[in-house]
């Protein structure tokens, strides 16, 4: 899997060619206040070579320096910024994320 650190975040992207289009965008947890696409790396690393989508993996704001609804609204710019269709994952507070910005995409 091949990493690409952007200013945003950070693409992981399979050797081989996609299988089918679209993208994996996840979302870390970290009770919103700890985590980073580093700290995530392999979990990540894994769903990329896993499912053979690029997976990308926000520097969402966190707090106390940034309190709700920072991340969701970094959460759903990273989505409009993806190509699709997009499936949005997560883990712990970044699973909760994946789901209100799934909810936030249906209004």
């Amino acid at each position: 899997v091949r990493r690409e650190p952007t200013p945003q975040g950070e693409w992981l992207r399979p050797e081989a060619p996609p299988v089918r289009a679209g993208s994996v965008l996840y979302l870390h947890g970290g009770a919103y206040c700890i985590g980073s696409p580093t700290s995530h790396r392999n979990l990540t690393v894994r769903l990329a070579r896993e499912t053979g989508l690029p997976v990308f993996v926000p520097h969402y704001r966190l707090a106390p320096e940034h309190p709700w609804p920072a991340p969701l609204e970094d959460a759903l710019a990273a989505f409009d910024a993806m190509p699709g269709p997009v499936l949005i994952a997560g883990d712990s507070a970044g699973g909760g994320l994946a789901l209100l910005t799934a909810l936030a995409l249906r209004e």
